[in-house]
């Protein structure tokens, strides 16, 4: 695997996701690569207790896979925002 460069988020959780990361907000460092940045959330919330907790992560108010189809470069500064799914009718 290569080695991937490394930068300073905002990162912001919402609603249910605020109480089990136990902050509104927090600077973060992930990775410039999109997927692996995923990878670095879910382990940040791998050690908090989230049996069942499920969620959807926003780069600059877009939803990641689009940054992914995009090929975006995840850079200093961005803001990326961990939302609860909302499922029901």
């Amino acid at each position: 695997m290569e080695a991937t460069n490394k930068v300073k988020v905002n990162m912001l959780f919402v609603a249910n996701i605020a109480i089990v990361a136990e902050t509104e907000r927090m600077e973060f460092q992930v990775s410039t690569d999109v997927k692996q940045a995923i990878e670095d959330i879910h382990r940040f919330f791998s050690g908090k207790k989230i049996r069942g907790l499920l969620y959807t992560v926003l780069i600059n108010d877009k939803v990641y896979s689009h940054a992914l189809n995009d090929g975006y470069t995840i850079a200093e500064g961005d803001n990326i925002t961990i939302v609860p799914v909302t499922l029901g009718g």
